[in-house]
């Protein structure tokens, strides 16, 4: 089984079983960009202290963190689309990524390190990670049957 099919039916499990709700992330091709507003999360290994990307839609973020907190779609949404995060759906969206750090590896353990919401305020690492990563896991999000849109996780050695 492939690093990618392992994450993605991790993933789905995983926040499938926090949130109550029915989450999948299927499989895409990373080399399509994603139109919608990004935010990023970096990551560094215990071990080798190499540094992991998450890039992904605020969309998809503030609906795993909206479903952690039993918020309706709807109101999801409006969050999400507000020029700034209220602090209940900032804070769910900060433990989505925590969260997340059990999906960026099956080699080492992952330490969560911070939220970007502006890739030009992301550390060096990162941006190297972006501009030529050595893997790029793409998937599709949806929440009960509904797309919500994009999730990558990226790496460079």
């Amino acid at each position: 089984m492939s690093m990618s099919t392992r994450m993605n039916y991790a993933a789905g499990q995983l926040f499938s079983a926090l949130t109550g709700r029915q989450i999948s992330f299927a499989i895409r091709n990373p080399t399509i960009a994603s139109k919608a507003k990004q935010v990023y999360g970096t990551y560094k290994l215990d071990t080798s202290g190499a540094t992991r990307v998450v890039q992904g839609d605020l969309l998809v973020f503030c609906s795993l963190g909206g479903a952690l907190l039993g918020l309706p779609a709807d109101a999801i949404k409006e969050r999400a689309e507000a020029p700034t995060l209220d602090a209940s759906i900032s804070d769910a969206v900060h433990e989505i990524f925590n969260i997340a750090s059990s999906i960026v590896t099956d080699e080492d353990r992952a330490v969560f390190q911070k939220i970007y919401f502006d890739v030009n305020l992301l550390p060096e690492a990162a941006n190297q990670i972006l501009a030529k990563p050595v893997y790029n896991y793409a998937f599709t999000v949806t929440i009960d049957n509904k797309e919500i849109g994009a999730f990558s996780v990226l790496a460079g050695f």
